[in-house]
């Protein structure tokens, strides 16, 4: 094999690792814990389209796999906090946990009279 190929498949072999490595950091493709084969199949196929998709984000504006997250984590948040999607969900106050297990129920309590 010349030595030009051999680079060349090394190359292809490095950006298959790439991307495994940015699959599985940034999407958690291993987290989740399914039985079924189709739950396994279904979970991995909608992580890489999400995947492919904040690939397309990212190089579209020219920044990492990581600003790219968490531009995307915190956007999510902020549509969150300003507008939830059920008038029962407040704010949680992360300085107390009782006071979050307290809201938790007040949300249960308010989907269960509804």
């Amino acid at each position: 094999m010349p030595l030009e190929q051999g680079a060349h498949y090394a190359l292809d072999a490095w950006q298959v690792k790439v991307y495994h490595r940015g699959l599985k950091q940034f999407t958690g493709v291993e987290r989740g814990q399914f039985r079924v084969e189709v739950a396994q199949r279904n979970h991995i196929g909608l992580v890489i389209r999400a995947f492919i998709r904040m690939e397309a984000y990212r190089l579209s504006i020219g920044i990492s796999w990581f600003e790219a997250k968490t531009g995307i984590t915190r956007d999510a948040v902020r549509a969150f906090g300003g507008n939830p999607p059920h008038p029962s969900i407040t704010r949680c106050s992360t300085a107390n946990p009782n006071s979050i297990r307290q809201q938790r129920l007040v949300v249960v309590i308010g989907h269960l009279g509804q």
